[in-house]
Order: structure tokens, then sequence, then C-alpha cells
């Protein structure tokens, strides 16, 4: 019982949100539209992952695919190395499963290797197995 009164009271103890966290979050805010994109492995065409926008505001998002918005809510810890942010989806045929992946930007690009079916990838690759998929974003003028 004590150990966890300490493991409580030491999560209750955590700080609220840096500034740098807060910080990192105004960076994913606005609209991105893809530069490329690969699954599995496989580059995406073009005359597909460019029809995509994919907009961030607070902490929840939307995608344009086509005709169809999805959404969800996302969340990041800018501390992990590689930094980690996980999606999940609001609505949609993957509604409730969170995606665990990484990000890093440069300048007005966002840069996301997300896993499909297992753990948070720990590197920027698109594979096969197990499946993952990157995204390379720009924020849309």
């Amino acid at each position: 019982m004590r150990t966890v009164l300490l493991a409580a009271a030491l999560v209750l103890a955590q700080p609220p949100a840096t500034g740098d966290a807060k910080k990192e979050l105004e960076k994913f805010q606005g609209t991105w539209t893809v530069v490329s994109m690969e699954n599995g492995g496989q580059k995406v065409p073009e005359e597909q992952s460019s029809q995509i926008r994919l907009t961030y505001k607070d902490n929840t998002y939307s995608v344009m695919l086509g005709g169809e918005t999805r959404t969800g809510t996302f969340q990041i810890d800018p501390s992990k190395k590689p930094k980690a942010i996980d999606r999940t989806p609001t609505s949609g045929p993957n509604k409730g499963k969170t995606f665990k992946g990484i990000y890093e930007f440069d300048g007005e690009t966002l840069r996301c290797c997300w896993s499909v079916e297992s753990d948070r990838p720990t590197e920027f690759v698109s594979k096969a197995q197990p499946l993952t998929i990157l995204e390379v974003l720009k924020k849309a003028k």
C-alpha cells in the first residue's frame, strides 16, 4: 500500500507542461500538405498523397482525404528521443485505436513515422514488417 501511495504522489507531483512543450505544440498548429509518403516501404503515388490535407488545432486533428474528413486527437512528448506523438482517430474505420509515432521538425517541414501494428518506431523509415508509414509534410501557405 505504501508503494502505491508513493507512486501516486510522484505522478501527482509532476509539473504541468513546460514552456518547451507548449512551444512544440504550437509548431503543429495549422494546415499541412503531404510532400511525400511511404506505406509499408512503398512510395505512395503523388497523385494520391498530394490530395491529403492535415490540420492540427490545439490537441485535435482532421484529415481531408478527397471529399472525406476524419478527425482525432493527438498528444506529443518532446522530451523523448526521438520525439513521440500519438494519434487517436475519433471517426473513421480506426476510431479509438491509438497510433504511436515519432516526429521531428526541420523549419516548415514535419516528418512523422507511424507504427500501424506494433510498438513506436525508433527511426524514420517505412517498413513492411512491422508495418510503418512515413509522412513528410509542409505547412500550407
